[in-house]
């Protein structure tokens, strides 16, 4: 099967992304910078059919294999976010045989392994949203415990300053010390888990980096 789109392909796939190349958006009206992308690489088996094909402008052209044509880079159609392949059934394509289905079936799968890299950087997206508002629980925690001891001290003060019974006043910071060593071990577990938040989000900000480059 031949490696180049013919006319009428090349036609409706410039139709179908209006005359912009597929991954930057940029106007192509000049044909000389036109160059048409195997989404399923040429010599891994990729046929030319529009399914396949998408117009780009020579510089993303490159960019797509790496600037080097000798090694295949899979990039899933879904990122080429301007060739509006829905427009695909509008085509009625005469090619067919093994490799046009074995492209089909090769794409239909690589749509729905993107679909799971989608859901999964969304699932690592929204573990990192809730670290992020347990820790601003937590912070808030932190600063009303102090907010209780504070007026805990206030208390003991307006006491003394009052000329209350000395055994009376003695009787609170007795259970202020013990009370304010109780809030001195809530906050030393709260900084822990503050630590352990910290260190999750950093392992799901890595996860999501990772799933967006593979």
């Amino acid at each position: 099967m031949t490696r180049d789109f013919n006319n009428s392909q090349k036609t409706f796939i410039y139709s179908r992304q209006k005359g912009c190349c597929g991954n930057c958006g940029a106007n192509l009206s000049d044909e000389v910078d036109i160059e048409y992308h195997h989404v399923l690489n040429h010599k891994d088996g990729g046929a030319s059919i529009v399914e396949n094909g998408v117009m780009l402008c020579k510089a993303c052209h490159l960019h797509c294999h790496d600037y080097d044509f000798t090694k295949p880079v899979l990039i899933y159609r879904a990122e080429f976010k301007y060739a509006n392949w829905e427009e695909n059934s509008h085509y009625r394509g005469r090619k067919k045989g093994k490799e046009v289905e074995f492209t089909k079936e090769t794409l239909n799968r690589f749509d729905k392994q993107y679909r799971g890299e989608v859901m999964q950087i969304d699932s690592y997206e929204n573990h990192v949203q809730m670290l992020e508002s347990f820790n601003r629980n937590i912070v808030a925690l932190k600063r009303h415990i102090q907010e209780i001891r504070e007026q805990y001290k206030r208390q003991i003060d307006v006491a003394e300053s009052a000329g209350f019974v000395q055994n009376y006043t003695d009787t609170l910071k007795t259970k202020y010390q013990i009370f304010s060593s109780k809030i001195d071990e809530i906050n030393t577990l709260i900084e822990r888990q503050d630590a352990k938040l910290k260190q999750q989000k950093e392992i799901m900000g890595n996860l999501i980096s990772m799933a967006r480059s593979n």
